[in-house]
């Protein structure tokens, strides 16, 4: 490796799951390790603040009785341990365990379940097998797949709730922790941008949800626009910007040239003479990067203007994916024509379009386990490419916009994880 690089050490982190259900009439049922054929952690941040987690499950009649008991009413709780292993040079694992944690999914928290009618758990007729009815020894042997889909339904309800509509003297950050609590809402703020206290806000009949984005939009909260998601390990919700974050949310991945012979995909320790850093290393053919192409450039204008006909103000801002025009140097019409007191809605225009124009797609095997915890709309990713002319014009912090992780059974009641990551 270069720039004084000169160690490698390749880990791979496996996980032990516990799932219970109960369907709050007879009492919880723990599910064995081996009737869990997966469980997937389905992130869409850009279209889904709220995760979905998809329990695969091939299971015997017992468990799909006690299902149908109340399936409409049907929580899940899922724990889990996770043990990070060195490899040898050869890919095998050594037994000796590196560090033990938790990846944590809602941790000590019930989940709904869902369950659709295509998929219905159990019906009288699965009693009977050839028309002759099923004893103890049929139920246990005879096993069926099932998927449910779980979903923190007490904060969806919350969201939904009707916020206050009448703040006088105040900022927007003490609206929306008032907002939050009168809707018994767990909610972290990443500072906004904006900190101008106001005579006044008014907000008309919304819920929390709405109400967060009638603020972003009329107000403007932070200058690139906000984004609400969920903390998957503690089920709190976070308000942050497009590029709100700190240093301690950063990931590198460093994709390694396919003619290295290398096919390693996984945690990497990278150590020199006086730091070591672990990353995410996978090979070139796991990435694909789509770029903005030169047709786009062209005709993309390089500047993006608002004019606000309250009082006249033009906001402009440059995008820095584009070529230079020689012959106009502004742009004399504004993109955007408004009357609202948000001071950044042409920043937040730029970032939404300039953040499309590259997109990567990365594939990874395992669970980055230095964070203790699955990837967050909140994390930043930094890539380092092994094949020099691939990094051309790629070289900056990428946010996510999808992340699914997928734990699939691989024996001896043990999990591995995949991680895909959608980045812009």
């Amino acid at each position: 490796m270069s720039g004084g690089l000169y160690m490698k050490n390749m880990y791979t982190t496996l996980c032990e799951f516990q799932i219970s259900l109960c369907n709050n009439i007879s009492s919880p049922l723990i599910l064995s390790k081996d009737d869990v054929v997966s469980i997937a952690v389905q992130q869409d941040f850009d279209k889904s603040m709220f995760p979905m987690i998809r329990v695969r499950l091939y299971t015997d009649i017992t468990t799909l009785t006690y299902i149908n008991e109340n399936p409409k009413n049907l929580d899940i709780t899922i724990s889990n341990v996770a043990n990070v292993y060195e490899l040898n040079q050869d890919g095998s694992r050594d037994d000796k365990i590196i560090e033990a944690g938790s990846v944590g999914i809602y941790t000590d928290k019930r989940l709904r379940c869902y369950i659709e009618s295509k998929n219905a758990p159990y019906t009288k007729f699965d009693n009977y097998q050839q028309g002759i009815k099923k004893d103890n020894s049929l139920n246990t042997t005879t096993k069926v797949p099932i998927t449910l889909y779980c979903y923190d339904d007490e904060t969806i309800r919350n969201t939904k709730r009707k916020v206050p509509s009448i703040y006088k003297n105040t900022t927007l950050h003490e609206v929306v922790n008032y907002m939050a609590t009168s809707c018994d809402i767990q909610l972290d703020i990443i500072p906004f941008d904006n900190n101008e206290r106001f005579d006044q806000i008014l907000i008309p009949n919304l819920s929390f949800i709405d109400a967060i984005a009638y603020l972003d939009s009329y107000y403007g909260l932070y200058e690139t626009g906000g984004m609400l998601s969920v903390d998957v390990k503690t089920g709190r919700m976070i308000l942050s910007g497009l590029n709100a974050i700190d240093d301690k949310h950063y990931c590198g991945i460093l994709v390694r040239s396919y003619k290295s012979g290398d096919t390693y995909s996984g945690l990497w320790m990278l150590a020199s003479q006086s730091t070591a850093t672990t990353c995410i290393t996978t090979p070139d053919t796991s990435v694909v990067v789509k770029s903005i192409t030169d047709i786009e450039q062209t005709i993309n204008s390089k500047v993006f203007s608002s004019i606000n006909v309250n009082d006249f103000n033009v906001e402009s801002s440059s995008l820095n994916e584009t070529y230079e025009n020689s012959t106009y140097s502004n742009i004399t019409t504004p993109d955007l024509i408004h009357k609202t007191k948000n001071k950044f809605l042409t920043s937040m225009y730029k970032t939404l379009v300039e953040e499309k124009n590259t997109q990567i797609d990365v594939a990874v095997n395992g669970v980055y386990a230095p964070m203790w915890r699955l990837f967050s709309a909140y994390d930043r990713f930094v890539l380092s490419f092994g094949n020099t002319p691939r990094a051309i014009n790629i070289d900056r912090v990428y946010r996510p916009m999808r992340v699914t992780d997928v734990f699939t059974n691989i024996g001896s009641g043990l999990f591995s994880g995949q991680t895909t990551i959608q980045l812009c």
